[in-house]
């Protein structure tokens, strides 16, 4: 865990855990003061979770509460039993309570709020990255008519309901954005096991289909652009993002690839 000192080692252990609030190095400065024990976990409601060190049979779970609120679950785990300096805890709980906000507000800083999808912020980190990978735009057909006849909550709805229908649908190393608007954005592994044109369009059928908002049923089909490579992330959105034109112009409900080949709608069996 590098080199995290012990409590022996700090003159003033209350400032020490408050000097990082990055969950990680939280727990292990934690870890540090804690004398015995050899792996802690944080978790709290609304984010991934945390965890360093090893897990072990043996352990200590504390709800950590600040201002009257359980804001986040710690478990600390050791080989015998070990007690937990009390004296530290007032201050452990604070810079725990600190970190969960703001790893929360860090969340929320990456997340779009209708869908709970990742955001365009979330992607910038990556759009430089040289990897073998695809992008993969979809865009929902004829989305403005849904917002006319059934209403702006409805689309929103629809929104909704899609993005979780696409969180379901992704393969495991997939993810998903919304880039706004009712269009979506899905970086793809490609590892050369899969015929990345067909997993592509898998996933657009998987999208279409119709939901029910209310006491209305709507239907609705998905556009797509694919491209894929070893170029730039930001490379490949931008020859997807001509690729999806190229399949509204070619009359929507299909995917085209950055080629320029199209895979028409029901060409893939699932």
């Amino acid at each position: 865990m590098g080199n995290v000192a012990s409590l022996n080692q700090i003159q003033n252990p209350q400032l020490y855990l408050l000097q990082s609030l990055e969950p990680v190095s939280l727990l292990e400065r934690l870890l540090g003061l804690f004398d015995g024990f050899v792996g802690a976990a944080l978790r709290a409601q609304d984010l991934p979770g945390w965890h360093v060190g090893t897990r072990t049979q043996q352990h200590h779970h504390l709800s950590i509460l600040w201002d009257g609120e359980t804001v986040a679950e710690l478990t600390l785990y050791a080989h015998t039993p070990c007690r937990i300096p009390g004296n530290l805890m007032p201050t452990a709980s604070l810079a725990i309570a600190h970190t969960v906000r703001l790893a929360r507000a860090e969340q929320a800083a990456f997340t779009d709020p209708l869908t709970g999808l990742s955001n365009r912020r979330a992607l910038a980190s990556r759009l430089d990255q040289k990897i073998h990978q695809a992008a993969l735009v979809l865009d929902l057909d004829h989305f403005k008519s849904v917002n006319d006849q059934f209403g702006h909550d409805a689309g929103d709805q629809l929104l909704r309901r899609v993005a979780a229908r696409l969180e379901r649908s992704l393969r495991a190393g997939d993810q998903a954005f919304r880039l706004g608007g009712e269009e979506f954005l899905v970086v793809m592994r490609t590892d050369g096991e899969d015929d990345i044109e067909r997993a592509a369009e898998r996933l657009r059928q998987k999208l279409c289909g119709a939901i029910q908002i209310e006491s209305e049923w709507i239907r609705f089909s998905c556009s797509a652009g694919l491209a894929s490579g070893q170029r730039s992330l930001a490379d490949l959105i931008r020859q997807a993002d001509h690729a999806l034109y190229a399949a509204k112009d070619a009359g929507r409900n299909q995917c085209v690839s950055a080629d320029v080949s199209v895979v028409k709608h029901g060409s893939v069996q699932d």
